[in-house]
This record gives C-alpha cells, structure tokens and sequence, in this order.
C-alpha cells in the first residue's frame, strides 16, 4: 500500500499489495441512464449527478435509503454535487446565468447558495463529518484559484491553482496543485501546516490530477488523465494501484469511505454511466468475483439468464438497473404464471437466482457486463450436475479480470513547510 499522508515516508512503509483487492457493485436507478456518482456516505447513501430530464442540462441527485431525487438550483445551467455527510448534508456547486460558480448546499431538504468570502467563484468538493466543515477551491477577483476548508485558505507556495477536495477527522486535507509549468502534484496538507507533495511518475503527460479523498486509515483515491486517453483512478497508501470496474470502459473513483470502500462511477460499452461501490476483500475473494461475462441485447424483448453470481444478490430492480430494462418478467414456477417487476412498483421485486431465465424489456441496444463468481448450489456440486448453459447472448463470454491490476509504482513525496491563512488574511493579500 502507499501511505500517501503518513508522518514518515520510508522504505519501510512500503507493501506490495498483494493481499489487497475489492468486490464490485453497480449502483443504478431503473431507467437513468446516466447516473454519475461522485460522493457518498459511511451507510451507504449516494450523490452526483444526472441529466436534467430534457437531457440539456446537469442536475444533482442524492440516493438515500434507496430513494432517488433530483436537485437543480433556480435559474442555474447546471448543478452538482461532490459531498454527502452521513448526516445526509450534500454539497457542492451551481453554474449561474454567466456560467459563474456558487456552492450549493442541501440541507433539510432545502438547497442554499455559499460563497467563499472575498470569492467571486466557489465550488464545493468536501464534507467533514467531524466538524461539518466543508473544503473546496474559490476562485479571486485576480483570477487566482486556492483550496480552503471552513474558513480557511489554502495556497501551495509556486502553485498557480491550488485545489482542495477533502478534510479527515484528524485534520488533514487532500487535494492537489498546478505548478508554474503547469504540471499536476498531489499533496496532503497537515495541521501543523506541513504538507505532503506527492508526484506521479509521468506528471508531464496529465491533463489532470485530483487527489479527491483519504480516509482515516490513510487510502487515498487519485483521478488522473493523461493526455488523449481515459480518466482512471489509483487507490492505496504509499503505493497506489489501479481500481478498474471489470468490464468497463473507463472508471472514475471520487470518493473512499471509512471502511476503505471506494464510490465512483463508470461508463458501460453502451455508453451508459452506472455508480459503483468497490468493496475492500481478500485477494482470493477478489479473484473469485472478478470474472466478466460481456452481454449484448437487442432493442425489444430478450430472454437471458444471469451467467455469473455478484457478491451482492441481485432483485428485479438491481437487475433492470445494470440492463437498462423497463421491464424484467420472471415465471413463478408454483402458480406457472409470469410475474413482471416494472420501475414503478413499491419494492425492489424478486429475487434474481442462477438457474433460471428472465425476460427483459430494453428501449435500445445494451452492452454491458455482469461481475461476480460461477454460480454453485452444494446439492448440484455433491451429485456432479452439469453447469447451466447461461441463455444470454454474450459478445465474449467469461473472462478472468480481478478488478484490482497494475500499479503505477512508488509515487514520489516530499513534505515541505506551507502556509494557511485565514480568510480574512486572504481577502487583505495583495496579489
């Protein structure tokens, strides 16, 4: 692991992960096609962000306790959320008519605008449960971006933007920088006023790098693109490795709870972008449920039956979600009458098992991959059944990919002295 904000950077802290890996679970809503998730609670409540429903515009969305709702600040272009406290605060900004950022904050169900002082742009990327201190960047009446958290400024020496996205418990804030030649550098901020500068080996080459959260056993999560390729995301302590949806296209992690569970979100070959949880487990457990099968179904009525067993039971509801189906039928085998789950019903539906076929409804063409372990049923295994012949139409059938691959090697740190300043302090600076 890389332990990105401990006290001491040595040899000896260094671990080569090989125990480390992460079970996977799609986090969708029936008939979203574009659910962004970009923050999340410790109980597993969601936020981020979706189309508007004339598709021109962002809105933000929360997902707690399984309820699904829309927010769009009044008279804005768009609006976003990149925080959610446990207390279900969420947080993070609106563009106004001129294309100018404001923050947004939920509160008992009501949205208010925040504006750092002296701040002309503000946007909101943390929460701190600790403290309900929120941390982001603001943007000056010199043009001059800087992190803060509460009321604090932050400003890397040399940088030209400073960004923060995250404090801990312990007070210790994760975000990153630009350097006078314009390269990205992570960095960690500590109370004593220290900081941790941490380097990607081909720095150069990044269109970005944010260094968006920590938890308080130090996992980090990092967003990075480099030039003319994909975002991916790199987690860990001191060496960071790759965190890849098994059969995504591309995957973005935003956030890491405090039981190292990582939330983002991922695009589909369909071009469908679903949620997802990353679950921290045993390399074995990893390996188990690391196997893909890729599906693709035609526009209409398809019959298919679920090839792989994802290491959290799949509904009706679960199973829509991952397809992009408006309906999934299922027959009741004691009454011989179909049952259909449409998302308009009360609950989440039937359960969805491994020997069976169901019927799906898709508006358009679907792409997709199912993630999990081969399906067992002890009776079956101790009579030596034949495995069941899954009835989907796959692309590439089953594939071994553990979610958790390659490492980005050592990232350089060095930790340096920094200033913070209060805001009235910054407001008075002459820059």
């Amino acid at each position: 692991c890389f332990c990105l904000l401990s006290q001491q950077v040595s040899s000896s802290s260094l671990d080569k992960g090989s125990n480390l890996g992460y079970t996977y679970q799609t986090i969708d809503v029936p008939g979203v096609d574009a659910l962004a998730l970009t923050a999340s609670s410790d109980f597993e409540d969601y936020a981020g962000n979706t189309q508007g429903p004339d598709g021109q515009k962002t809105v933000s969305f929360t997902l707690i306790d399984g309820v699904y709702k829309t927010y769009d600040f009044p008279g804005s272009k768009n609006t976003y959320f990149y925080a959610l406290g446990n207390n279900g605060t969420a947080a993070g900004y609106y563009e106004d008519s001129n294309g100018m950022s404001h923050g947004v904050i939920l509160e008992n169900g009501e949205l208010r605008q925040y504006d750092f002082p002296d701040a002309v742009e503000t946007q909101i990327y943390g929460y701190s449960d600790a403290t309900g201190a929120f941390t982001g960047n603001y943007i000056d009446a010199a043009g001059v971006r800087r992190g803060f958290t509460a009321e604090n400024s932050i400003e890397i020496p040399g940088a030209t933007a400073t960004f923060a996205d995250f404090v801990t418990s312990h007070g210790i804030v994760a975000g990153s920088y630009i350097d006078a030649e314009g390269i990205y550098h992570a960095y960690g901020l500590y109370p004593d006023g220290s900081h941790l500068i941490v380097d990607h080996p081909e720095a150069a080459n990044l269109e970005f790098l944010f260094y968006h959260g920590i938890s308080d056993q130090g996992i980090g999560v990092v967003r990075v693109k480099a030039m003319d390729a994909i975002p991916r995301t790199y987690v860990g302590r001191l060496v960071l490795y790759e965190l890849q949806f098994p059969g995504s296209v591309s995957t973005e992690g935003w956030n890491v709870n405090q039981d190292g569970s990582v939330v983002g979100h991922y695009d589909s070959p369909d071009g469908r972008t679903h949620g997802f949880i990353a679950r921290p487990v045993a390399k074995a457990v990893s390996t188990q449920f690391g196997n893909t099968y890729t599906a693709t179904l035609a526009k209409g009525l398809n019959m298919l039956s679920v090839p792989l067993a994802p290491p959290t039971p799949l509904t009706a509801k679960s199973l829509a979600g991952i397809a992009g189906a408006t309906t999934v039928i299922t027959l009741d085998a004691a009454s011989q009458q179909f049952v259909a789950w449409t998302p308009d019903a009360p609950n989440d539906g039937f359960q969805i098992e491994g020997d069976k076929g169901y019927i799906v409804n898709v508006p358009e063409s679907r792409n997709f991959a199912f993630v999990g372990s081969g399906w067992t049923n002890p009776t079956e295994a101790a009579a030596a059944a034949p495995a069941l012949t899954p009835l989907i139409r796959g692309d590439r059938g089953l594939s071994k990919k553990p979610g958790h691959s390659s490492s980005v090697g050592i990232w350089q740190a060095n930790r340096r002295p920094m200033a913070i300043r209060s805001a009235s302090e910054t407001s008075e600076q002459t820059v």
